[in-house]
């Protein structure tokens, strides 16, 4: 193993937390050591720093690379307290189930669709620990993604 490789270890696992021994070069930064959100955008920025590498193509397409972090949307909320309010107005009219839970059922029967659907968009293009290694070796980004898109 080179120096590089074991920098860029050690510098994975000290951001995470890690034992060097638990991150190898086929770690993936999102779904084997839970990277995302501010915390990916973080390492990345001082990856930069540490190892003077331009990753301004991964920053181009840092969206097929991790999702947006947060939780649902002004609109999905609007949504779901509509629907509970429909709940409520359609629980005025019957009488065998409380309102509250006309609202519980409305909301239930629209995201379950959402939840079960099978066309969610394409899954995140990992990233991979040796993906930073040569990186760092190269002191540039080069993802393949983006050589294909470009």
């Amino acid at each position: 193993m080179d120096s590089i490789e074991e920098q860029v270890r050690r510098f994975v696992a000290s951001r995470r937390a890690l034992a060097v021994e638990k991150v190898t070069g086929k770690s993936r930064l999102q779904d084997d050591l839970g990277l995302a959100g501010d915390d990916a955008v973080e390492l990345f920025k001082e990856f930069e720093k540490e190892f003077e590498t331009d990753c301004s193509v991964l920053w181009r397409f840092w969206g097929e690379h991790f999702a947006p972090e947060g939780g649902p949307s002004l609109l999905f909320a609007l949504v779901l307290a509509g629907l509970f309010g429909a709940g409520f107005v359609l629980g005025t009219f019957q009488k065998w189930l409380p309102p509250w839970l006309c609202g519980v059922v409305l909301a239930g029967i629209w995201i379950w669709p959402l939840r079960c659907w099978p066309v969610r968009g394409p899954e995140p293009v990992q990233i991979t620990v040796q993906d930073l290694i040569d990186a760092a070796r190269t002191q540039r980004w080069r993802d393949s993604l983006a050589e294909k898109l470009e």
